[in-house]
């Protein structure tokens, strides 16, 4: 896996609130039930060798129970997980409360964002009077266009600081790493999305559809000739990469990798990493040269 881009989430919590996360992802939807009880739950993925695991009693049940900066992190992003908002609302930091002003709108910040699926914290770093929870979080892998690519994975960098009562997340302070997949398989998706659809097959794509010049792939259907793919590059080579910019954001030029197709056809496909494999989400003219 690479890493990715580092992301101020102060800035995704202003767009979270305009059209809405931006303001973060934190939020596991069990798409079976709720949870049957309120408050945290321990943390998804946690075994008995991790240090920050919640005891046999569970994790706090509510913030002033947090005593410490690993159980603030530990029942804000339990109560996350759970959709528990009242629970989470109540871990935040004096700030961040009075920004969302009321549990309202801080539900309201959840309507469009990144769902947890699982996370294990990793560290607690102290630097001066605040102290930075690292966690591995595990997400409901994703392309929207509202969202843009939502990773398998991330780090969340989540500071705690302590406030009267105990001690409380900063959580517009904190920021992410995405995680994507390596460049290495996504010539061989393009490979087979091009043969499937030369054999007029419905082949492995965005669900949303094919940006770019999505004719090309129709033209694709009953050609003649084995299809070729050459070396992995980015979308700074397409001909034109406004509608992925335009689309998905800035951050496609992270994530987005471009992969020419000769033969009967000759193409720019453009692929996304999403969740454990590469799909198809574009076509383009091929760049001069190519």
């Amino acid at each position: 896996m690479a890493g990715g881009r580092r992301v101020p989430v102060a800035v995704a919590c202003a767009i979270l609130l305009i059209a809405l996360v931006g303001g973060v992802f934190l939020a596991t939807r069990d798409d079976n039930s709720g949870p049957e009880t309120a408050g945290p739950q321990p943390a998804a993925g946690s075994s008995g060798d991790d240090p920050f695991a919640p005891d046999a009693e569970g994790a706090p049940a509510s913030a002033a129970d947090a005593g410490t900066p690993e159980e603030a992190a530990t029942g804000f992003l339990s109560a996350e997980a759970a959709d528990d908002f009242a629970t989470s609302f109540s871990y935040l930091a004096e700030d961040d409360r009075e920004f969302h002003v009321a549990l309202a709108g801080w539900e309201e910040a959840h309507s469009e964002q990144w769902d947890v699926t699982g996370f294990t914290l990793q560290e607690a770093t102290r630097d001066g009077d605040e102290t930075t929870v690292t966690a591995q979080v595990e997400l409901a892998a994703g392309l929207d266009p509202a969202l843009g690519l939502i990773p398998a994975e991330a780090v969340l960098s989540l500071p705690v600081r302590e406030e009267p009562g105990g001690w409380r997340v900063a959580f517009a302070d904190s920021s992410y790493d995405p995680t994507y997949l390596d460049d290495a398989g996504a010539d061989d998706a393009v490979r087979q999305w091009a043969e499937s659809r030369q054999q007029c097959q419905t082949a492995a794509q965005w669900d949303g559809g094919l940006l770019g010049a999505s004719a090309l792939s129709e033209q694709l259907c009953g050609a003649e000739g084995a299809v070729e793919v050459g070396p992995v590059g980015t979308i700074d080579e397409l001909t034109d990469a406004s509608p992925y910019l335009n689309d998905f954001g800035g951050a496609a030029a992270d994530w987005a990798r471009v992969v020419p197709v000769t033969g009967a056809v000759a193409l720019d496909a453009v692929a996304a990493p999403v969740g454990d494999r590469w799909v198809v989400i574009g076509v383009n003219p091929p760049a001069e040269g190519g």
